[in-house]
């Protein structure tokens, strides 16, 4: 319930602005001077492990609610957004389901771009992910970790209709994962996304689309060690307005 307050008042700050989806608002840009936008975004995912550590896929899926908040200005965008787990991961364990694990998740994006041409920019951003993990069956901290890093990426918008676009992006960020107290490896990361956006009006947008990341992992020595993947449907409702 705390997690659920702190989202829904963030969320509540932000909407008082209005939002777009950013890849959309910034192709405005081109025309329109200024964009400001907020809103309310989701990701409900799934996890797979296909790495050689191979430890366990979850036995559920995690629900991540948050804000975003986004500013163009003739072609140039910038955007921050945040989500946290209302639902966790949960872990199977191996022993037994009475140590399966709630993995309470956080993304904090920091994106900032071009519009190269009307519909499709370029930029470089900041990804950290947390998770805390806990027992599921009983109050004990399992611990923390964190992926963390820069990246670069593309981003298109294409109209497919009055008020229908089609958005994609892809990125590709240099980032390390680490256990607290414990070193760093070597975890680049692939992050596609894309769907539909509809825009009700000059202010109101939604947005519906899919999100998979796929992480590479590697040993200290950087050795490969396979891929771990998230994957499922994104939904966003945003609000914007021009000056």
């Amino acid at each position: 319930m705390k997690r659920l307050f702190l989202v829904l008042l963030m969320s509540v700050l932000l909407v008082s602005f209005g939002q777009t989806a950013w890849s959309e608002e910034a192709s405005q840009a081109q025309e329109s001077p200024v964009i400001i936008s907020a809103g309310l975004t989701s990701w409900y995912l799934s996890f797979s492990d296909n790495s050689v550590l191979k430890q366990s896929d979850s036995k559920s899926s995690s629900l991540l609610v948050g804000p975003r908040l986004n500013f163009s200005y003739k072609g140039f965008f910038a955007g921050a957004s945040y989500i946290t787990s209302i639902i966790p991961l949960v872990w199977g364990s191996k022993f037994s389901s009475t140590y399966d694990i709630n993995d309470y998740k956080s993304y904090l994006n920091l994106i900032a771009g071009y519009m190269i041409i009307p519909n499709v920019g370029v930029f470089g951003g900041y990804l950290y992910n947390s998770s805390s993990l806990s027992y599921a069956n009983f109050n004990v901290k399992r611990g923390e970790n964190s992926l963390k890093g820069p990246g670069l990426g593309i981003t298109t918008n294409l109209p497919i209709g009055e008020a229908l676009y089609l958005y994609l992006n892809g990125s590709w960020m240099f980032a390390t994962f680490q256990w607290e107290g414990a070193s760093a490896f070597t975890r680049n990361v692939l992050a596609l996304d894309g769907g539909l956006i509809y825009k009700f009006n000059e202010n109101a947008t939604a947005s519906l689309g899919w999100k998979h990341q796929i992480n590479f992992l590697y040993n200290l020595a950087g050795s490969a060690l396979g891929t771990e993947t998230y994957s499922g449907p994104a939904v966003s409702v945003t609000w914007s307005f021009t000056s």
